[in-house]
């Protein structure tokens, strides 16, 4: 009804994050700077946190819009315990296949990736949404995960999109060595 009366070509307001109708307000921008920050300086863990509808995954989908064939992204949306464990949302992720069940083999086919890729002269970025609903155990797996960056060279880069209480479930004792990996992180 609004897209007739005030002529639009189409709908501004939807509840998927589109990048297309990103409103920069002077918070996005420092979050934007933040995260193109954390990308490019090959930050391991990138975290932007935020409420409800402040436009978190509208922004990284910016970001990742403007980024070239360079790098290559998976996107974890569906962080729900019962939709499978870790290794195969992040094989899902990047769409690869490991017949076995065993988590050793999926790490396995993930770190090969991983390494071809740089190999190839990319990098790879792995974006998990909704990270507040990861449990401290998958966040500390995620943490074990994040090893392959082994050397001075930054193989895997993480961003981590969640509401604040992802903050609340990262300043848990239990977590500091998952904290400690954080090189930036910013609440819109």
């Amino acid at each position: 009804m609004y897209k007739e009366f005030f002529h639009l070509k189409e709908k501004p307001f939807s509840l998927n994050p589109d990048p297309e109708f990103l409103y920069l307000s002077k918070n996005h921008i420092r979050a934007q700077t933040m995260l193109e920050y954390g990308f490019h300086s090959q930050a391991g863990f990138t975290v932007i946190t935020g409420d409800i509808g402040a436009g978190k995954t509208t922004l990284v989908n910016y970001l990742l819009a403007q980024e070239g064939e360079e790098v290559v992204i998976g996107m974890i949306n569906n962080t729900h315990a019962s939709f499978g464990n870790l290794m195969t949302w992040v094989l899902d992720a990047f769409d690869l296949e490991e017949p076995n069940p065993e988590n050793a083999k999926k790490l396995r086919k993930f770190t090969e990736f991983v390494m071809d890729q740089y190999s190839d002269g990319k990098r790879v970025l792995l974006v998990i949404d909704e990270a507040q609903n990861l449990s401290e155990d998958t966040l500390e797996e995620l943490r074990l995960i994040s090893n392959i960056n082994i050397s001075t060279d930054v193989f895997l880069q993480l961003i981590l999109i969640g509401q604040p209480e992802l903050i609340e479930k990262l300043n848990n004792p239990r977590l500091t060595q998952f904290a400690q990996r954080i090189g930036v992180d910013f609440n819109l």
